[in-house]
């Protein structure tokens, strides 16, 4: 799976009668079932089909099926779709080199899609498993106006394609996420900062929360979002949230991060929040001045009262600033530090973290 530094290209936005981007436009949703059919989709207007009735010939469908796998390779990234004649994209070519299921680079696409990264969320909320019949409910609560069967089919589309990437599974007539979803996801990451990266429930009301508390900041999030881009650049930075996020899968949990976070995990069932700073010696207090506030207002914007915040730095502090630690913990902000490759925190928060630190003592 592709690691988090590298940039989502698929970008959805929508409108809803609430007047808000939380409803899910049904043009962002697909309709074709079998995911290995979208793949020789792909494989078709490589080979010269255009018209949805040239790739339905060339799938062996009707014409309308033809347009709706063509709409699934289109919002996957693979083809542009122009008055009905498909072309590659620059992503569709590359995929061709190895036009398979099990190509990483599909995996990426499908989770780029807003429908995919919420219904994961959705099924983190049952780990239990879901019926048809409340997956019916949360798909009609979170997207536009639909009939009962297209809701049906909408539903059949969406699970057809988790479970040929092994990501969901379905046992007793109910579907959960398996155990292979650590292993395939390294990181997911939430295409849109306004969508809460860890709802506590399917209600809209929490998107609209999230939503507007996002709209009221602009300047503050794009001064984040350069600064995040900023950060990414740097190797010592990747290398943290790389390492955190494996030891967060380590423990079957699913690490997450959107533009603006480099990582949040729902982690026996408590809500983590990751701020990660690369320091040296001229720039340690100003490194951790800026990612207690970003931490707060991560917090915040993302509606996570009761959230943990933990700051993680590439290396123990200078005995100048070592009072920092103490300072951190008095506003509840877990520090956390990389000591030749292990993990370190304070004594008080050891148990709070222990699946960083697998209870490493302090030197």
């Amino acid at each position: 799976m592709v690691i988090k530094q590298e940039k989502i290209e698929t970008t959805l936005k929508n409108t809803s009668s609430w007047g808000i981007n939380v409803k899910i436009y049904s043009k962002n949703i697909p309709q074709a079932d079998v995911l290995s059919e979208v793949v020789k989709t792909v494989v078709t207007v490589g080979n010269g089909a255009k018209s949805d009735i040239e790739i339905g010939n060339a799938l062996g469908k009707v014409d309308r099926q033809g347009r709706y796998y063509r709409n699934a390779a289109e919002l996957l990234g693979f083809i542009n779709n122009n008055k009905n004649t498909a072309v590659l994209t620059t992503i569709g070519k590359q995929f061709l080199l190895d036009p398979s299921i099990n190509n990483p680079l599909l995996l990426k696409q499908v989770l780029s899609i807003q429908i995919f990264q919420r219904f994961i969320s959705f099924l983190e909320l049952h780990p239990e498993g879901i019926d048809r019949n409340n997956m019916i409910k949360w798909l009609q609560e979170v997207t536009e106006n639909a009939s009962k069967s297209i809701l049906h089919r909408r539903i059949n589309s969406i699970s057809s394609w988790l479970q040929s990437l092994e990501i969901i599974k379905i046992t007793a007539d109910k579907l959960s996420l398996t155990n292979k979803i650590t292993e395939k996801i390294s990181i997911l990451e939430v295409t849109e900062p306004d969508e809460p990266i860890l709802p506590k429930t399917s209600d809209l009301n929490e998107y609209s929360t999230v939503h507007q508390r996002l709209s009221n900041a602009n300047e503050v999030i794009a001064y984040y979002k350069d600064s995040a881009k900023t950060d990414r650049a740097n190797l010592a930075h990747i290398s943290l949230v790389n390492d955190i996020a494996k030891r967060i899968r380590d423990i079957n949990c699913i690490p997450k991060a959107n533009q603006l976070i480099d990582l949040a995990s729902k982690i026996y069932n408590i809500d983590y929040i990751f701020e990660m700073k690369s320091i040296n010696l001229d720039n340690e207090r100003s490194q951790l001045r800026k990612g207690v506030s970003q931490l707060f207002e991560y917090r915040y914007l993302q509606d996570l009262p009761q959230a943990i915040l933990v700051l993680v730095f590439e290396k123990p502090l200078s005995t100048k600033n070592i009072w920092m630690l103490d300072y951190l913990s008095s506003i509840s902000i877990i520090p956390v530090w990389n000591e030749t490759g292990s993990y370190n925190t304070i004594n008080t928060y050891k148990n709070q973290i222990n699946f960083l630190i697998h209870n490493r003592q302090s030197s």
